[in-house]
């Protein structure tokens, strides 16, 4: 098996082996007990004649070679990943000219005949993921790799096999019981390396996402084509689950004409917790035209054994608002959006005594914090907006500076007694930069 290291660098296995060819053109299967980026590959039923050419692939029964140098290999379809952030072992495929004498053959180096287009996943629910080029261009299958146009750099050193299958596409899924396999079988969340022929695709390519119950469609390069290079990669940007946009506000409008709590119903007065109880807000958004949503949950909890919180129509209001009880240190568990940053978070209250809120790491003990102004609404019904923005201005060790990626935050009102909130906006970034 070849594998990937934290440089994507190529190292041998010691099951490895390859298919040597004499001049004959007799393909002879080698092996190796070495591992590591060198090896020695030995076989006890050499020919005898001079060896000339080499390759490596997992099909190794299907490689074939000519005396000018034209090498038959395949690139699976079907592609088993056992390790995140590495390709599939099946997925390699190599060729390479000896040179030496019977003293000292060596092959410096072999060379890739694939590239790659690298993929990420945020979740761990995907059972396979299928890449097709548009525009019908060869991903897979049998080749003829001319050695010499290889080594001259020139990209036309591939071409279809006659008379044998290729495919347009190509699966990953991955190997049962591997370190890239949850229990269930699906692909856990991570980088893949998938493996195909290198070209200009001209129409892209569409990448399928498939769950057990659904599927997920992306595209690479559709306007401008794209070109995958040999023994590198291209990476579509971003992980193919996360296909929300870029700046994510979502606004918690609690006083609105139709009193509608933009959290659904509260869990009644009696039964709350202090460890607080989760509500789901649906976001509303488009992609590629199409409208979608998605989930988040929030976490709200009256903070002390003696203390609530309601949807409710305080005295002086036309409409409900979000009370807290006479107490302070209420808290909102803001949700973590994989691959963004929280960004902003803001607050607007009807209160006339002053009153903040701040955001922190975790609650019990409480981590990095920063603190919103302490301001005070002119009027019940002339609420006032206070803000935290990221990065902040903090100079303390113990104050947040900049959010985490992906990271959840916690909004704990510090002066929150009797706290009437109208509303809740968070916004989340995929970069902190302004």
């Amino acid at each position: 098996m070849t594998t990937t290291n934290t440089e994507n660098k190529v190292s041998w296995d010691r099951r490895d082996s390859l298919i040597v060819f004499d001049k004959n053109n007799t393909g002879i299967k080698l092996g190796t007990t070495d591992d590591g980026t060198k090896a020695i590959f030995y076989s006890h039923k050499w020919s005898g004649n001079a060896p000339t050419y080499a390759a490596y692939s997992t099909s190794s029964d299907d490689i074939s070679c000519t005396t000018d140098g034209i090498l038959s290999v395949m690139l699976d379809r079907e592609q088993q990943v056992g390790t995140v952030n590495a390709w599939a072992e099946n997925a390699i495929v190599a060729v390479g000219k000896i040179s030496g004498n019977s003293t000292a053959y060596k092959i410096n180096p072999m060379k890739n005949v694939s590239g790659l287009i690298k993929i990420a996943m945020h979740d761990s629910t995907a059972r396979s993921i299928t890449i097709e080029s548009i525009g019908g261009e060869i991903m897979t299958g049998y080749v003829d790799v001319n050695y010499a146009n290889l080594e001259l750099g020139d990209k036309a050193f591939w071409s279809a096999t006659p008379g044998k299958p290729q495919s347009s596409s190509v699966t990953i899924a991955p190997i049962s019981g591997s370190d890239a396999s949850t229990l269930d079988g699906c692909l856990k969340a991570g980088s893949y390396y998938v493996s195909v022929l290198p070209q200009f695709y001209a129409d892209g390519l569409r990448i399928t996402v498939n769950y057990s119950d659904t599927t997920l469609v992306r595209t690479l390069g559709e306007a401008d084509g794209i070109t995958v290079p040999r023994s590198s990669f291209r990476a579509f940007d971003g992980a193919l689950d996360d296909t929300l946009p870029d700046v994510i506000t979502i606004e918690l409008n609690f006083y609105n004409e139709n009193d509608e709590n933009p959290l659904g119903t509260f869990v009644p007065v009696a039964n709350q917790q202090t460890g607080g109880e989760k509500y789901s807000y649906t976001y509303h958004y488009t992609l590629d035209g199409t409208p979608v949503s998605k989930d988040f949950t929030f976490t709200i909890s009256k903070g002390n054994n003696s203390a609530t919180y309601q949807y409710f129509k305080a005295s002086g209001l036309d409409h409900n608002v979000l009370i807290f009880g006479a107490k302070n240190n209420a808290w909102i568990e803001l949700p973590g959006i994989p691959g963004r940053y929280l960004k902003s978070v803001s607050m607007s209250h009807g209160n006339t005594t002053a009153k903040r809120f701040r955001v922190q790491e975790g609650r019990n003990p409480v981590g990095k914090y920063y603190s919103s102004p302490l301001l005070s609404a002119s009027g019940s019904t002339t609420p006032v907006t206070e803000t935290v923005n990221f990065p902040t201005t903090a100079t303390s060790d113990a104050q947040i500076i900049n959010t985490i990626e992906g990271k959840s935050y916690t909004m704990e009102f510090t002066s929150g007694a009797s706290l009437r909130v109208f509303d809740i906006t968070v916004v989340y970034s995929k970069t902190l930069e302004e």
